[in-house]
């Protein structure tokens, strides 16, 4: 009995390693055209003791991008959203309503003057669609990793 067990705690690594590395790659090519670090943040595990396929995401938007969110700033406050990564964290020259009323941060001065970023209460972010979720790829890869299981089983 105890060598069924190992067989199968082994199996089940085996399995969760060659599908965990799948669902990984899928998942990174939902994100698009993401920076690779950020891409990083997606990696699958195995456990040790138990052989489970565990998914992590520890990027700072997996929450947000598996679900939506609608963020506020605290206290009447802004929150800052830049419009290019360059000028993140840069201090602006003045602020002033867009054309929408909203209030823009802009760099330089006179003609040179250009928005940097925009200052708004809330911020809303929908959800991306199901094919894209990290949770919904590997849901899709489930039978495939049982599958894998009984292969490396009967293969040994």
């Amino acid at each position: 009995m105890k060598d069924y067990e190992r067989d199968l705690l082994n199996a089940r690594k085996r399995a969760g390693r060659k599908v965990g590395r799948k669902i990984a790659t899928k998942a990174k090519r939902a994100l698009g055209s993401v920076d690779r670090i950020r891409k990083k943040q997606i990696e699958p595990k195995v456990a040790k003791k138990t052989g489970s396929l565990i998914l992590k995401d520890s990027g700072p938007d997996a929450r947000v991008r598996e679900y939506g969110a609608e963020i506020k700033a605290k206290g009447g406050g802004m929150l800052r959203i830049d419009f290019d990564s360059e000028t993140r964290g840069q201090e602006g020259s003045f602020i002033a309503p867009g054309s929408d009323g909203a209030p823009l941060i802009y760099a330089g001065e006179g003609d040179d003057a250009r928005p940097i970023a925009i200052l708004k209460k809330r911020v809303k972010r929908s959800a991306v669609s199901k094919s894209k979720r990290l949770s919904d790829i590997a849901e899709d890869h489930f039978d495939d990793y049982l599958d894998q299981i009984e292969e490396e089983i009967e293969n040994g």
